[in-house]
């Protein structure tokens, strides 16, 4: 379906979220894959998986590129609700631009790899291209 009528399934998951009704991120289609992904289990990291879940729903809402400064290790907060983060960090030493549904999908990465018992989730997905999405907990 996706192959015929491109992002006809982000769509679909916005218009329901819209209307207040939850759905799994594990539905959605993954478009980037990161070059590789790390979980992190310390009490200081880990978050809610569900606020995660639906902050990867909003991402997807979002409309256009996402900009991040110079960095490396330049990080910016696109995601927080109930203490649960998504950041969106550059580690090129040129401003970086990607897709807010890449974001998400780095997020969704980490959510469908790294959550513990259910619940819990942080982590970090990598690109070969010099960025990276990490999930964890923050003060919001």
């Amino acid at each position: 379906m996706e192959a015929s009528h491109p992002g006809w399934n982000t769509s679909f998951h916005a218009q329901l979220v819209g209307m207040g009704i939850t759905t799994s991120s594990k539905a959605s289609v993954l478009t980037d894959e990161p070059e590789s992904y790390g979980c992190l289990t310390d009490r200081v990291s880990l978050t809610w998986s569900r606020e995660i879940a639906q902050g990867i729903d909003y991402l997807r809402r979002v409309s256009g590129m996402a900009k991040n400064r110079p960095g490396p290790g330049n990080c910016g907060r696109v995601s927080c609700n109930w203490n649960a983060a998504i950041w969106f960090c550059n580690d090129n030493k040129y401003e970086k631009e990607v897709e807010w549904n890449s974001i998400a999908d780095g997020a969704e990465w980490v959510l469908d790899r790294c959550t513990i018992k259910q619940q819990w989730v942080a982590g970090v997905s990598t690109y070969t291209d010099g960025w990276n999405v990490r999930v964890r907990s923050d003060v919001c």
